[in-house]
């Protein structure tokens, strides 16, 4: 059975089977600018193919119908000979002798006691394994399956008397581990769940839970949410469900209910812990050695541009002369609001970028306010945001540029480097990351739209099919593109394209990394 892959507002997902595609197409996900693969393709091909593949289901069902048909018609010829021979036997006077008779008993008490005794069997035996030889081999969004280690270096580096503050790689979202030097084991935040509907096929919570259990941590001492979004919290009841604690964390809030949180809740209750809420001004007492402030919400915002995200906890970790800043999801208005009020609280060591590098964040004022030797921005590869922001990577290549030397070595991206650890000793700070990132992208936005298959589309001698497999380009404007060569002759650059009734600068940005006219 054929596995198929989709291209959807710049990322790739699947694979998926025949039924979750007419799934998709049914609720809308496929659109015009979606693209399709599956094996036998050579590229990515327009999702308007999807239709007759369905009908090449539809029509090798009708076949496996039509075979179908034929079994049952020879099963009941079969049948029928076997009745007649039964009969003939009754006649003739044929029966079972005393030892057949017993034999059958015995064949059929051994099936009814294996039937019975199997589901015993399995539980024994499955308690037998070894879990701990078993690795991982799921890694949601942007990984390589089969080569998924749930701990990516060959060992930790904490020990007591060190902090440590790890990044771990859960693709477009958060998901950060505090280990304090007292051996105080806290999560905040935790990536995503699973919801087709959002294209989010692999619980990051198991990713999470897989990355603790590696380094043989079974329990934590403290479980925070900054934030009741998808991509903070989806994956956080997993490590909830799976990973003992005492006490929970989050902003409480009380009028930003998403459908994320109100299951979150329900978890919680399940649970024995305690609960507990924070405002502005708290201190957490993970640990004797480290301070640990919640600089923001002061109160639930109301009004913002994003009410959601500007709840989220800013967490400010300090220890020796090492600290961090943990910055949630906090847009613009809450970074004044930090900046005005807990100013003198804000510069940090490293700190970790306010929503992923979107735009809404990082404004100049709150960068000034920080001051940071280190940013991270947790971002998933190809995401559909296009985070992070081009802007936004300029203010840091600018802050850090007057600082350091290479500066591209002080941003941290989780889709370019995988997961970052950072440990200290309040002196020092060591920081490595799973992967080695090409330090002429760090600082380089990279569009949603750009070209995966690295295959260039001729603008002045495609067809109308290969004009489609253009993002944004359909029947109707793939016909204006062949009109326009026919009246206007060669295309001379590719923005020419944007003279072309319906190729706006929207479209031509999706566009540009495809096209060539050469």
């Amino acid at each position: 059975m054929n596995q198929y892959y989709l291209y959807i507002n710049g990322e790739i997902r699947g694979p998926f089977s025949i039924d979750d595609l007419k799934q998709f197409v049914a609720q809308g996900v496929v659109t015009s600018e979606s693209y399709i693969w599956y094996e036998g393709l050579s590229d990515w091909r327009a999702a308007s193919i999807i239709e007759g593949l369905f009908a090449e289901q539809s029509s090798q069902e009708w076949k496996q119908v039509s075979k179908l048909e034929v079994a049952v018609e020879r099963r009941e010829k079969i049948e029928g000979e076997d009745k007649k021979r039964e009969a003939e036997d009754k006649i003739s006077g044929k029966k079972l002798t005393s030892s057949e008779k017993i034999t059958a008993s015995i064949i059929i008490l051994l099936i009814l006691a294996v039937a019975i005794a199997s589901p015993f069997l399995v539980k024994y035996f499955s308690s037998r394994v070894d879990k701990s030889a078993i690795t991982a081999t799921d890694t949601g969004d942007d990984s390589d399956k089969t080569n998924y280690n749930p701990y990516p270096f060959d060992a930790t580096l904490w020990e007591p008397g060190k902090l440590l503050v790890s990044f771990i790689d859960v693709g477009q979202g958060d998901a950060v581990f505090i280990r304090t030097p007292g051996d105080k084991r806290i999560v905040l935040d935790s990536g995503m769940g699973i919801d087709k509907s959002r294209f989010s096929f692999f619980d990051q919570g198991e990713k999470v839970v897989q990355y603790l259990n590696a380094q043989n941590i079974r329990t934590l001492d403290y479980v925070i949410m900054s934030h009741p979004h998808f991509d903070h919290c989806g994956g956080l009841m997993t490590v909830m469900k799976k990973m003992p604690f005492p006490v929970y964390i989050d902003p409480k809030p009380e009028n930003i209910i998403t459908p994320e949180y109100e299951q979150l809740l329900r978890v919680l209750k399940t649970l024995d812990v305690k609960y507990r809420p924070v405002r502005r001004g708290q201190r957490l007492h993970f640990d004797d050695k480290i301070e640990a402030l919640v600089l923001s919400p002061k109160t639930e915002p109301r009004g913002t541009n994003s009410d959601a995200n500007n709840v989220s906890i800013v967490l400010k970790l300090i220890y020796g002369k090492i600290s961090f800043l943990l910055a949630g999801d906090i847009e613009q208005e809450l970074e004044r609001e930090v900046t005005i009020y807990v100013k003198d609280y804000l510069k940090s060591t490293v700190l970790k970028v306010p929503h992923h590098g979107s735009a809404t964040s990082s404004t100049a004022r709150f960068l000034k306010c920080v001051d940071p030797d280190y940013a991270v921005i947790c971002v998933g590869a190809k995401n559909s945001f296009g985070h992070p922001k081009p802007e936004v990577l300029e203010r840091y290549k600018e802050m850090f540029s007057k600082k350091f030397f290479n500066p591209e070595k002080n941003l941290l991206r989780t889709d370019m480097h995988g997961t970052i650890e950072f440990y200290t000793d309040g002196e020092k700070l060591t920081v490595r990351t799973e992967k080695q990132a090409d330090p002429k992208l760090v600082f380089e936005y990279l569009s949603p739209y750009r070209n995966i298959t690295g295959k260039m589309i001729n603008i002045n001698t495609a067809s109308l099919e290969e004009l489609q497999n253009i993002p944004g380009v359909g029947p109707t404007i793939a016909q204006k593109i062949i009109d326009y060569r026919k009246k206007k002759g060669r295309f001379k650059n590719k923005e020419e394209i944007k003279n072309v009734a319906g190729v706006g600068d929207k479209t031509y940005q999706k566009m540009k990394t495809w096209i060539t006219t050469e």
